[in-house]
């Protein structure tokens, strides 16, 4: 995903906090753009961006995108079509339909038998995965295309759901398998579905009941996840759980950040192998990216000790946010060791965080205003004078 150069309007700040060199050497700063209401949650190469309140903002002008027949609707992601998946209620009976919404105009893509569907993630064939309630009442992955929904089915168990998809097609997520833990719950393992089946990837091994999930996977067919013990407790900051990678059939464990809770968790991945995530899995976290057979700790903001990674780009740029000496949090950038923080939109706004970057030096996310009301924002890197 990722964008071309749009022309901006609106308010704008210009945070000379925020200063960065270009690869040209020139100073270069990152200037924040107020979106208007909301937060934005994706932006695409063509510098689309759209936000939670169900919109699409392009060259200035924001548009609604409306809602099938209910009152509200939610925006999950773009791809680099302009085609726009989320989630919308319907009219009576109300029910939660995932949808696509494409040429101006939103399509219900349906269920599954039940009565609720998610759409998570959509490649730039137009694919849409996601899950959907069953006749039986279950939840299973699908794929939506063409108009028609498909059952993806599960690993033997009741329940399944699809989190990512690639543009050859293959789809990523978790399962219940056949198996139960002592306590009665369904062991869950990550999958990749690809020419109609369903492939268990496994654990990376440990006792009766360990368990895993897959959150990405890349052009070249590489998964990211997570994995755990089943004696994982999330009062202990995700203590068991460790990163994966998943490549020709084999699951990598990423190792962690070390620390007294030595614990990892995989975000996403670029199609140069490169991942992100955040170790330990919780609590007190700290970025990573690993890169070439090693897991490196992004840092944190000055006067800050803890944050998340939420995106990269074929860059190599990462964006995430963390606290700072003052207690709030603030989005940042972070490109060749160096961590930038992306301010706020006003000098007493509460926070600011990020969601997608294009690979053109535009990011997008959300800040408060002075008074707390959440806003839906652009960052872009404008060169100096």
């Amino acid at each position: 995903m990722r964008g071309l150069r749009v022309l901006f309007a609106g308010f704008v700040v210009l945070l000379a906090s925020a200063a960065a060199s270009s690869e040209g050497g020139t100073e270069a700063h990152w200037v924040i753009t107020d979106l208007g209401p909301g937060a934005a949650v994706d932006i695409n190469e063509a510098g689309q961006v759209v936000g939670g309140g169900a919109w699409i903002w392009q060259s200035g002008k924001k548009t609604q995108l409306g809602t099938l027949g209910g009152r509200s609707s939610s925006i999950v992601a773009i791809n680099d079509r302009g085609q726009v998946i989320g989630g919308s209620e319907t009219a009576e009976p109300v029910r939660v339909h995932g949808f696509i919404w494409q040429n101006g105009k939103m399509t219900d893509l349906g269920t599954l038998g039940g009565r609720r569907s998610g759409a998570r993630a959509i490649n730039n064939r137009g694919q849409v995965v996601g899950d959907s309630t069953t006749r039986s009442g279950t939840s299973h992955a699908f794929l939506w295309q063409n108009g028609k929904m498909r059952d993806l089915g599960t690993l033997g168990g009741p329940s399944s759901i699809a989190l990512a998809i690639n543009d050859r097609g293959q789809i990523v997520g978790s399962s219940d398998t056949k198996l139960r833990e002592r306590n009665g719950a369904w062991i869950q393992h990550a999958f990749v579905w690809q020419n109609g089946k369903m492939r268990d990837l496994g654990t990376l091994g440990g006792d009766y009941g360990a368990g895993s999930s897959a959150v990405d996977i890349n052009e070249a067919g590489r998964v990211v996840g997570s994995s755990w013990s089943s004696t994982i407790s999330y009062g202990q900051c995700g203590a068991g759980v460790h990163a994966f990678l998943w490549q020709k059939g084999k699951m990598r464990d990423l190792g962690t950040l070390g620390g007294t809770m030595p614990t990892s968790a995989a975000v996403v991945l670029n199609d140069r192998g490169w991942i992100i995530g955040n170790s330990p899995a919780s609590c007190t976290a700290h970025p990573f990216l690993w890169r070439n057979g090693k897991m490196i700790s992004l840092g944190a903001l000055p006067g800050g000790h803890r944050g998340g990674a939420g995106a990269i780009n074929e860059r190599g740029q990462v964006i995430g946010s963390g606290d700072t000496r003052s207690g709030r949090w603030h989005a940042w950038v972070w490109q060749n060791g160096r961590m930038t923080d992306l301010g706020l939109l006003t000098p007493t706004s509460s926070w600011s965080s990020p969601a997608a970057i294009n690979e053109h030096d535009q990011i997008v996310g959300g800040s408060t205003t002075a008074r707390g009301t959440g806003r839906a924002v652009l960052w872009t890197l404008a060169a100096g004078t």
